[in-house]
């Protein structure tokens, strides 16, 4: 079954100095004031509403891989699935997670070696004792993938053609959501 990266939007804060050191905290997805997003905080004290309200809110971009049938199902999976898609308002945007229209969705090629470890990893093999794969960590944990990597290629040639100002087919969802496709690129 096909992977999809889904380009998002997080809302969050930090409650306390020490919670920006992210090894230190806990994070919980809240509901407050019509919107939804994760607070990082050390002090179960500190998820008082209006001590919240006093701090400033970011937003950063992010993403999410989910293995669908398709783009759409990947999609409805992220909205029905992943907690902070539904806490917060009615609009999407409302949410403490909400997927990035400006971005693409994008299909990953498939890969006979991609595997998850224990903590819900990208490994690169078979699972080895140390959470690694045989071969290392996966391209899409952000470690270099080796020579034959079909990911790492993948994203080798999306490049190239952007950089090249290719025309790269995006296939445009029901709800307006942009794809790419692997076999769009790979078999250019």
């Amino acid at each position: 079954m096909p992977l999809y990266k889904i380009p998002l939007w997080e809302r969050y804060t930090y409650v306390d100095s020490d919670a920006r050191f992210l090894f230190l905290c806990k994070a919980k997805c809240l509901h407050i004031d019509q919107v939804g997003l994760f607070v990082y905080y050390t002090d179960e004290k500190h998820l008082d509403p209006d001590f919240i309200r006093k701090h400033l809110i970011f937003r950063k971009r992010t993403h999410c891989i989910i293995e669908a049938d398709n783009p759409e199902k990947a999609i409805t999976t992220f909205f029905n699935e992943w907690e902070g898609a539904m806490i917060g308002g009615d609009c999407d945007e409302c949410k403490a997670l909400w997927i990035n229209k400006e971005e693409e969705i994008i299909e990953l090629p498939h890969c006979d070696l991609m595997r998850r470890n224990s903590q819900d990893e990208f490994i690169c093999g078979e699972p080895m004792e140390s959470g690694n794969g045989e071969f290392g960590m996966c391209v899409l944990e952000g470690y270099d993938g080796f020579e034959e990597c079909p990911v790492a290629h993948f994203y080798h040639v999306l490049y190239e053609k952007e950089e090249k100002r290719k025309d790269v087919i995006k296939l445009q969802t029901k709800d307006g959501y942009k794809v790419v496709m692997a076999d769009s690129i790979l078999l250019d």
